[in-house]
């Protein structure tokens, strides 16, 4: 499974720089562009922590159209080194602008002619409901694959303070963990704890569970 992350480097008008990094949501297809995510809206991570994404995402909206920006290839990759020899299930999470990274994931698995995979459950979850951006990207993968794409869309007001053990929704989106089976955690470093900490309550070994941190 291979994914892409960019990391991007801004200059303002009074040179100061700024770098964050992205998960184009663009597909692998396209030429002579990407699509990136920014958060405009305040959740409740920036409320209680902060976010230091913003600083580069006002130089980016002050820049003029035609300016230019620095980027190379980032550092994550989604490397798998637990027991299972074979994986055949995935249990994907996306929350906030993990989705980026979620979307690169569902692209790569899904079409794959020789991929083991046959079932990926999804959860997708946010604050709002007009954060569920690239929404028709999402419907169209699960009608092209609906027999081995399954989605659960649950909106909780404040993922930060979020008991995700009591919550009935997020429970009921995975399946009990079995042989084979892998979970994948795409979203902030925040949710990425709570969702890591409830698979392994559940029964998920630590070593089958991937993450893949994104800014809010």
């Amino acid at each position: 499974m291979v994914y892409k992350q960019l990391q991007m480097c801004a200059v303002d008008n009074k040179d100061r720089v700024y770098k964050d990094s992205f998960f184009p949501i663009t597909s692998s297809a396209s030429r002579g562009y990407f699509d990136i995510i920014l958060s405009r809206t305040t959740s409740s991570l920036t409320k209680n922590r902060g976010n230091s994404a913003d600083d580069f995402n006002a130089c980016l909206e002050s820049l003029p159209i035609g300016d230019e920006l620095a980027f190379k290839g980032g550092r994550y990759r989604l490397n798998y080194i637990g027991n299972e020899e074979h994986v055949d299930a995935v249990t994907l999470v996306a929350a906030g602008t993990g989705i980026a990274p979620a979307l690169q994931v569902l692209r790569n698995v899904l079409p794959d002619q020789d991929s083991t995979v046959g079932d990926v459950e999804f959860l997708w979850i946010n604050e709002n409901n007009q954060d569920f951006v690239c929404n028709s990207d999402v419907d169209a993968l699960e009608f092209r694959y609906i027999d081995k794409l399954f989605i659960s869309k649950v909106v909780e007001k404040d993922l930060f303070g979020l008991n995700m053990a009591k919550s009935d929704q997020v429970l009921g989106s995975f399946s009990p963990y079995k042989s084979g089976r892998i979970a994948i955690i795409c979203a902030p470093d925040y949710f990425i704890s709570k969702t890591r900490n409830l698979l392994l309550t559940i029964g998920y070994p630590s070593e089958s569970i991937l993450c893949i941190p994104s800014s809010i």
